[in-house]
């Protein structure tokens, strides 16, 4: 694709800057993201302030005032922005897909503008950097949901080349070595009056400071924070400024802990970032997307600016300490934190990557629009045979008459598992349930037989791209659920996915093969985290998993979040799971069978109770629950209208 990446703000700078001088976390964001896109391939040119045009990296780095020039000559597949100006934009672009990609919170005047309708009207999609920033947005801006996109950002490689640490300061019985590197106006001031009281708990603790306003490009600002910089010399800590990424990650390379008494809410958070991959302990406060950033690792303390900034300053101070003390009382368990903190990062903060996530999106968004603009759907356009059949809901599937499973869904009028699907019905009627996902959905049949509550957000989760027009088409005539071509893992990031065109439904991940194919996976924590907008202790989730073998891969670490949801339970398919599979089970969930026999849900309490159950009971799925208190009621529920 040919790939405009645009920055309409007066910051001076190439690809290559941030290597050299420090620069924001936007520009810095968009310097990586075009020499990642250009590494996969794609024609991109950056287009911003820069005093110095050329090709850098791969990229093609012009001016802004040059957009219509090269736009005539190249005719861009679409257009990325980091700046809010759609009808600037537009002007320049005319009817090339148009992207939004910013780092504002709403309270930014540069992103002002967006609340009005007629701004967002111009943007194909939006795309945010947390869950917590997408929420913000719909809710003061009205932003509609179908425009919404969540793909954070990343470290700056430099980070990510650099090895894990081995030797932490409670290994090695030393006081630690705390830094800040945000700008001055989000926290430094309250470090510098919470170190006196954090050295006096922790005697010959070390702060190394990494800001200035460089990192905007005005250091002639930075008059207006020289008492901040004389007071960090003044009290102990050790003064910097602002570093390249390659200078400042070797130097908190050697740092400890990422002390940042945060007084501004992030939408993402670079710096936590690069804590992470540095594996320093990060003490935050717990404001704007700063948590969500750190995957959960960060010690976090509340903050309300409303507060005396005195206590303020003392809640920050005694919160270091004790994080402190409490790594060198655990440091076993210090280590096994830091360390699962890393990977995480490494896992999710990798500009390369994002490009790869990137790409995808972007190819979804030029074919979506294509098809828009010729007025025709892809499977309208395709000349694969088509075949739909209505369900008992009066809802089309629609289906590829090739496919064996799809001809049994044919002749079976949308439901050839019916004992599935009535324990799939008994659970949608057993609560009120707001969070639904179909994980696994194939043609559709599991979403669209059904009747859902009114206000609950289903998503369905499907990996196969030679179901995907089907699905897509079954989901615009049911217009309920969302759309997902994951496929649900362990990790977030891509593996391969065997096709089985014969039988779709014994597709699934696997090794490389000959007719394998590479797609985007995500861990259900990811995805709930990117994707829902209601807070964790409201969540209701009802969860269907069907995924050839996959099914605990795509349960593992969702028992992280299950004790703040309102509740949970799920049906998942068990044909395929081994032994050990099912102890891992049982570890974790009350587990409940259903005995088509008998027209009776029975509860039941180990693998080897579950053996027994087989040979007479439903054995292709369970249900799982989370919620032990709520068993026996949900028991008596189910078996109330079993039959």
């Amino acid at each position: 694709m040919k790939i405009a990446l645009v920055d309409l703000g007066s910051t001076n700078y190439s690809p290559l800057t941030p290597e050299v001088s420090p620069l924001g976390g936007m520009e810095s964001g968009a310097a990586y993201l075009s020499r990642s896109l250009a590494r996969l391939g794609h024609t991109i040119y950056l287009f911003n302030n820069t005093h110095l045009e050329g090709q850098y990296d791969g990229v093609y780095c012009f001016h802004v005032d040059k957009i219509p020039h090269y736009h005539l000559v190249e005719k861009f597949d679409v257009a990325v922005s980091i700046y809010c100006d759609g009808e600037r934009l537009r002007s320049y672009f005319g009817d090339t897909p148009l992207i939004l990609f910013t780092g504002h919170n709403v309270g930014a005047e540069k992103i002002r503008n967006l609340k009005d309708t007629k701004e967002q009207s111009y943007w194909d999609k939006i795309v945010f950097k947390t869950n917590w920033q997408a929420a913000s947005f719909i809710n003061s801006f009205g932003i509609n949901k179908s425009k919404i996109k969540i793909i954070s950002s990343a470290a700056a490689p430099f980070f990510n080349a650099t090895q894990p640490k081995k030797h932490f300061f409670f290994d090695e019985n030393r006081p630690p070595t705390l830094y800040y590197s945000s700008t001055p106006f989000r926290g430094l001031g309250i470090l510098i009056q919470a170190f006196p009281i954090i050295k006096s708990h922790l005697p010959g603790v070390k702060a190394k400071i990494f800001s200035s306003m460089s990192t905007h490009q005005k250091p002639e600002e930075d008059k207006y924070y020289a008492n901040l910089y004389e007071a960090c010399i003044s009290t102990g800590m050790e003064y910097i400024g602002s570093l390249n990424q390659k200078d400042l990650a070797c130097e908190i390379s050697k740092a400890d802990i990422l002390a940042y008494p945060s007084t501004y809410a992030e939408t993402s958070c670079i710096t936590v970032m690069e804590a992470m991959l540095n594996s320093a302990v990060i003490i935050a406060h717990d404001l704007g997307a700063i948590a969500e950033t750190s995957g959960g690792f960060g010690h976090f303390i509340p903050y309300n600016q409303q507060n005396d900034h005195n206590v303020i300053v003392k809640n920050y101070a005694l919160a270091v300490v004790q994080t402190v003390l409490s790594y060198q009382k655990f440091p076993h368990a210090g280590r096994q934190r830091l360390g699962n903190q890393n990977a995480y990062a490494r896992r999710n903060y990798n500009w390369d990557d994002k490009a790869l996530e990137w790409s995808t999106f972007l190819s979804e968004v030029v074919s979506e629009k294509r098809q828009r603009q010729q007025n025709i759907t892809a499977i309208d356009s395709s000349e694969e045979p088509v075949h739909f059949v209505y369900t008992i809901t009066g809802q089309k599937i629609f289906l590829n008459p090739k496919d064996r499973r799809a001809v049994r869904l044919i002749l079976s009028g949308g439901n050839f598992n019916p004992v599935t699907m009535k324990m799939w019905k008994r659970l949608i009627a057993l609560n009120d349930w707001n969070s639904i996902i179909d994980i696994g959905a194939n043609y559709g049949e599991m979403l669209v037989n059904c009747e859902f509550q009114e206000h609950a957000e289903i998503y369905a989760i499907e990996p196969n791209p030679f179901i995907h027009p089907f699905l897509k088409r079954t989901l615009q005539s049911f217009n309920k659920a969302r759309f997902f071509d994951y496929a649900v893992s362990d990790i977030s990031g891509y593996a391969n996915f065997r096709v089985n065109q014969a039988w779709s439904g014994m597709s699934g991940l696997s090794d490389a093969c000959e007719n394998s194919v590479q797609v985007k996976t995500i861990s259900l924590v990811d995805f709930i985290q990117q994707e829902f907008t209601i807070e964790a202790s409201r969540i209701a989730l009802l969860l269907k998993i069907d995924i050839e073998g996959g099914e605990i891969n795509a349960l593992r670490g969702i028992d992280t979040l299950l004790e703040q949801f309102a509740d949970f339970v799920a049906l998942i398919e068990i044909a395929h799971l081994s032994n050990e599979q099912f102890h891992w089970i049982f570890e974790r969930f009350f587990v409940v069978g259903y005995n088509p026999a008998i027209l009776q849900f029975i509860s039941i309490s180990n693998p080897e109770q579950l053996e027994q159950f087989k040979k007479t009971g439903w054995k292709e799925d369970v249900i799982l629950f989370r919620n032990t208190d709520k068993i026996s009621d949900s028991l008596a529920l189910l078996n109330a209208h079993a039959g």
